[in-house]
């Protein structure tokens, strides 16, 4: 339902964008110069330098949450023996997030046309992290491990200007081609610990202690798709394509080029 949600919201942004390309009344308008609207849904794989950002080493520091006198205290009834920060997530990465998005195109010839999109991507992070405590059978042996969880969600907007090109005169199946510019928007909105799948405790805010509000931070980049168009009316296709970015992209103090890949099936009404 939440993501049915964000699709009303990309529909309702996207219409400012459609009224450049209305078609008039007459019916014998050139194919040339008609608009499309399409709304696509698929899954966003999204570069994992940025995961980095949840790994709770960084200023949303478990370390400093464990440290609240009255967060340990209750930690240490859970395990029952006094505990220490053991090993952070290694290698963090993002899970397919879904994607959904509204695109909408104006023919500049019979197999080109101009396009401008925005989507919305839901991002989450699951990993592993440990506590550990000194064996109390065996105090020089190794430590009791306690692995614990650490949870992530991060929203994304996309905003796509680029062209679009069909390959082939087959009626019912083409192959198409898309590239242009990017630009994004990331917010973390979730940044948290479970201990012993019972605690939980927010690593960006702890009253009068933590307060690290999380930015949206801005990134830009290009990107390239591919894929299949199956038309099945005379003014309705099914696209099913892959599309590729490359992005300059900042969360907190990680930053650089990244790539991330989308899988999409489209519907389009031409």
């Amino acid at each position: 339902m939440k993501y049915l949600k964000k699709l009303k919201l990309l529909i309702f942004l996207s219409i400012p964008l459609l009224g450049f390309g209305q078609e008039n009344e007459d019916l014998e308008e050139s194919s040339t110069h008609r608009m499309y609207i399409s709304v696509h849904g698929g899954g966003f794989h999204a570069s994992k330098k940025t995961a980095t950002y949840y790994d709770g080493s960084g200023d949303n520091n478990i370390v400093r949450i464990i440290s609240i006198p009255t967060i340990y205290d209750q930690i240490y009834n859970k395990i029952g023996y006094d505990f220490y920060m053991g090993d952070y997530p290694l290698k963090p990465r993002y899970k397919i997030g879904v994607n959904l998005g509204v695109d909408a195109g104006w023919w500049l010839s019979e197999y080109t046309a101009l396009t401008i999109g925005i989507a919305y991507s839901n991002l989450k992070i699951n990993e592993t992290f440990t506590f550990y405590s000194d064996n109390p059978a065996n105090p020089f042996g190794d430590p009791l491990i306690y692995p614990q969880q650490i949870l992530g969600t991060e929203q994304r907007f996309q905003f796509d200007l680029g062209l679009h090109h069909d390959v082939g005169d087959n009626e019912k199946y083409m192959t198409f081609f898309e590239w242009g510019a990017n630009f994004a928007a990331l917010k973390p909105v979730k940044h948290e610990i479970l201990v012993e799948n019972s605690l939980r405790y927010n690593l960006m805010y702890q009253p009068n202690i933590v307060n690290n509000a999380p930015r949206t931070e801005i990134g830009f980049g290009i990107y390239a798709a591919m894929g299949c168009r199956m038309s099945f009316q005379n003014n309705m296709a099914l696209d099913f394509g892959i599309k590729g970015y490359l992005q300059k992209l900042k969360l907190d103090d990680i930053q650089g080029f990244m790539f991330s890949e989308l899988i999409f099936l489209r519907f389009v009404y031409i």
